[in-house]
Parts: structure tokens; sequence; C-alpha cells
């Protein structure tokens, strides 16, 4: 990496390669194109495919665990005019 610049962005949410973002889709695009049999096999095996409505109620169950903080400790007031 001589005369190449890694870096972060201002708020360090992303490494910047001569100041730009480094090509994550592109490798993980190529990963999964030339990922070895065995490893496919394995995951297929740990990670069954899961339907749309799996991933949804899954979505909901996570959330479940935070709607408590989107509650108002009061009720809201309501300003007429």
């Amino acid at each position: 990496m001589k005369g190449q610049s890694l870096t972060t962005n201002t708020a360090r949410t992303t490494l910047l390669l001569n100041g730009e973002k480094l090509p994550w889709e592109d490798w993980a695009y190529e990963f999964r194109e030339k990922m070895p049999k065995r490893l496919v096999e394995f995951v297929s095996e740990k990670a069954p495919a899961l339907t749309e409505k799996d991933h949804i109620n899954s979505i909901k169950e996570r959330l479940k665990n935070v709607l408590d903080l989107y509650k108002s400790a009061s009720p809201r007031r309501h300003l007429s005019f």
C-alpha cells in the first residue's frame, strides 16, 4: 500500500482509501461468486432459507424488546387554538 492513504471519514463510520469509499459491495459479490462449495453447504445447513414471513416475524420479535423506549411517560397535551 505504498503511496496510498487509508483513513476514515470525519464521523469515523467509513474507511477511505485515497479519499474514496472501499468497494465492499464488489468484494461481497466476488466472495459469493467464488465461495467454496463446502462453505456454501455449511452455511445452508446452519442457516436454512427463511421465508419473507419468517423475516418479518423476526423483525417484530426484535422490536418488542425496544417498544418501551418509545412510550411516553406522560400523555401529550394537544394544543387547541
